[in-house]
């Protein structure tokens, strides 16, 4: 069961600290564009609590004026409406994901909330949101260890609406770095290139991504998926410029 939300401030930022983890999954327990499995070094960081939320993504349509239909188009599965010349909530869907953003409309509202805070919010690298999702475990499957997500994610949902398909940002236990939705819920922009053989030859010091390329890295499965997929090895590769109610994203910030 979900448990009851306990903080809804906006824009929480939990430091994670620097130092090494093992990025990827082991053969035969992920992917083949997970392998190999790679020791990596990431520097100290800030990412969000959990990922950014309806009301605060409706703020940022509101405030930055007509939204580029390249960034969001509210429909029916999206936790924002466009109601009134304005954007809102769905009834209920205040403290779920913002879904339905595209990897350029993640973009914007970072470099928003930079310019309104004075503070530089970017998306984070794929090597920092899985040192993250890891919670400093090696070794385990998912952001709490091995046991199965039932309880601990929202996963393996029939579609009904957003308000009952999707879940609270803060519904599930955090992992031990205190973060809530790593796995499961929507999908989370990453700011890297994807290529599917990008760890046979990444850096072993702060990978960013490829240099190039045509899609954008999605981490940590989403609402639909099996247990098997809501884990923190888990990545696909997604056009930047596409909108689905399985896809969201947090912030982070360098230190």
């Amino acid at each position: 069961m979900a448990r009851r939300i306990e903080n809804r401030r906006p824009f929480v930022m939990v430091r994670i600290p620097a130092g090494e983890f093992v990025m990827g999954s082991r053969f035969g327990h992920g992917d083949l564009d997970e392998l190999p499995e790679h020791r990596v070094w990431v520097d100290e960081f800030l990412i969000g609590r959990h990922p950014v939320t309806a009301l605060e993504w409706a703020r940022f349509l509101n405030e930055a004026g007509p939204p580029d239909p390249a960034f969001f188009e509210p429909g029916a599965e999206t936790t924002v409406v466009s109601a009134r010349g304005g954007h809102y909530p769905r009834q209920g869907c205040s403290f779920h994901p913002a879904n339905g953003v595209t990897w350029y409309g993640a973009v914007a509202f970072c470099r928003w909330l930079s310019d309104k805070s004075g503070q530089s919010f970017r998306l984070p690298t794929e090597a920092e949101w899985e040192k993250a999702a890891r919670g400093g475990l090696t070794g385990q499957r998912y952001p709490w260890g091995n046991e199965t997500p039932e309880g601990r994610a929202q996963f393996h949902q029939t579609w009904a609406d957003p308000k009952h398909t999707l879940a609270p940002v803060d519904a599930y236990p955090p992992n031990p770095y205190g973060l809530n939705d790593m796995v499961g819920n929507v999908w989370e922009w990453c700011s890297d290139y994807y290529d599917r053989q990008y760890y046979s030859h990444s850096p072993q010091s702060n990978p960013s991504g490829p240099e190039s390329g045509a899609l954008r890295v999605l981490r940590g499965g989403a609402w639909g998926l099996l247990d098997i997929q809501v884990r923190c090895g888990i990545r696909v590769g997604e056009f930047p410029d596409a909108a689905d109610s399985r896809v969201g994203f947090r912030l982070a910030r360098s230190i």
